[in-house]
């Protein structure tokens, strides 16, 4: 148990399975030591409730998911921002959509369809 002045003052949420990824027999939210609900569907389903906890709840992204978690919100969900992007993930966006424009001529759909060309104006002051 973490000691209560360890504690963030932001609930961390994570996923708990119960069983193997890909036979799963329960699958929960939980955060600040709490289950919050149970998760209908499977890793999928939970993934997408997790992120919606973040972004209904207006928690800020954990810093080691930040990049996993704007990622998901630009091109997944394409829940656009005024947030400008670290340099990573704009280079992984770009290079996820050509990947996706190579592999059109099959018919596959593109996450990311559009890319990011301006980085400029999305790269984080630091970045600069």
């Amino acid at each position: 148990m973490i000691a209560k002045e360890q504690r963030s003052s932001t609930p961390f949420h994570i996923i708990i399975v119960h069983g193997k990824l890909d036979a799963t027999d329960e699958i929960y939210i939980v955060a600040d030591h709490q289950v919050l609900f149970k998760v209908k569907g499977g890793i999928v389903e939970a993934v997408v409730a997790l992120f919606s906890c973040y972004y209904v709840f207006i928690f800020k992204y954990p810093a080691s998911l930040n990049n996993l978690y704007l990622y998901l919100q630009n091109c997944i969900f394409n829940i656009p921002n005024n947030q400008k992007l670290p340099t990573s993930v704009i280079t992984f966006i770009n290079a996820i959509a050509n990947f996706s424009k190579a592999k059109e001529d099959i018919g596959e759909r593109s996450f990311c369809e559009s890319g990011v060309t301006d980085q400029s104006s999305l790269l984080e002051e630091e970045d600069m």
